[in-house]
């Protein structure tokens, strides 16, 4: 399910990633039924990282196309400041990153 709701003013300097200008944000909810692989990756995040928000975006530089394979995925992950690379049930950590 996909919708657009308010942030509470004082919890968008928390999560500027995902607080639209005007203050909003979309939500996206994942049920374990639908998509057991995405939602389990979700609840252990959410246990690490005191919270089950993720930002998903398009993953892209400046002048490149959007990454659409794993070859691609891989190259701009090796060269951006991401932490992790999550593709299917593969998880690529940073060196340092568990």
């Amino acid at each position: 399910m996909l919708m657009v709701a308010p942030v509470r003013p004082e919890k968008r300097a928390v999560i500027p990633a995902v607080t639209h200008v005007d203050g909003s944000c979309r939500l996206q909810t994942v049920s374990p039924d639908v998509d057991p692989l995405y939602h389990r990756l979700l609840t252990r995040f959410g246990e690490r990282a005191g919270g089950a928000g993720v930002a998903q975006h398009l993953v892209q530089f400046a002048g490149e196309p959007i990454v659409n394979d794993h070859e691609n995925a891989h190259r701009t992950f090796s060269a951006c400041g991401m932490d992790a690379l999550v593709v299917g049930p593969h998880w690529v950590p940073k060196p340092g990153i568990d």
